[in-house]
């Protein structure tokens, strides 16, 4: 079965790997990912306390950075004092406005615009707040400083066929796309593994 579903994901280019024990995944480390491309403009979608393989491995790009927790900014800040970068403390998703954000107060790696299933839940105590929230394809438009080649990472913790539902447009000129993808049921009435896959192959 194992094999069955690695030979189908190879089709579309994707490949799973286990987590090795470092911080990184593999093939998430900034000397293989500074061979698979060059890009002038990374855009990175759930910053947190920082993407730094990214950094590493294109030191001399533009960041664009979306984070929807101001809990971030000091951490942001630091790791980013070398870099050419712009960030928006705001959640992307496939249409813009204001919208309720699940807050983990132990763990803000694990906040989400979703609520979590059993499978995954920390039984920390959540804090909902209302965020600002906008699209992809509005940063795009809005971003003159956005120049091809272009590498996406995304990381919404449940939320990211959404967020990529909201860039149409940017998909279009985008080289490279990074993205956290649930297989187990992490989120309630997320997307399954299939729809982002599909959504992905048609765009």
């Amino acid at each position: 079965m194992k094999q069955l579903i690695k030979s189908l994901l190879s089709r579309f280019g994707y490949t799973i790997h286990k987590k090795r024990s470092s911080d990184f995944f593999v093939g998430f480390q900034p000397s293989f990912l500074a061979k698979i491309c060059q890009p002038e403009t990374v855009i990175d979608i759930g910053v947190g306390y920082g993407t730094n393989a990214l950094y590493k491995a294109f030191p001399g790009a533009k960041f664009i950075l979306v984070e929807p927790l101001t809990e971030y900014k000091n951490a942001i800040e630091k790791v980013m004092k070398n870099y050419d970068y712009v960030v928006y403390y705001k959640a992307v998703s496939d249409t813009p406005g204001r919208q309720e954000f699940i807050v983990d107060t132990k763990d803000f790696e694990t906040s989400s615009l979703e609520v979590r299933t059993s499978l995954t839940t920390t039984g920390n105590l959540l804090e909902k707040r209302v965020v600002e929230v906008t699209t992809l394809d509005d940063i795009f438009k809005e971003s003159t400083s956005i120049k091809q080649p272009i590498l996406l990472k995304v990381d919404t913790e449940g939320h990211e066929l959404k967020a990529l539902q909201g860039a149409n447009t940017l998909l279009q000129v985008t080289d490279i796309v990074i993205a956290e993808v649930s297989i187990a049921k992490r989120f309630e009435g997320s997307y399954e593994f299939e729809e982002l896959i599909v959504f992905m192959k048609e765009h």
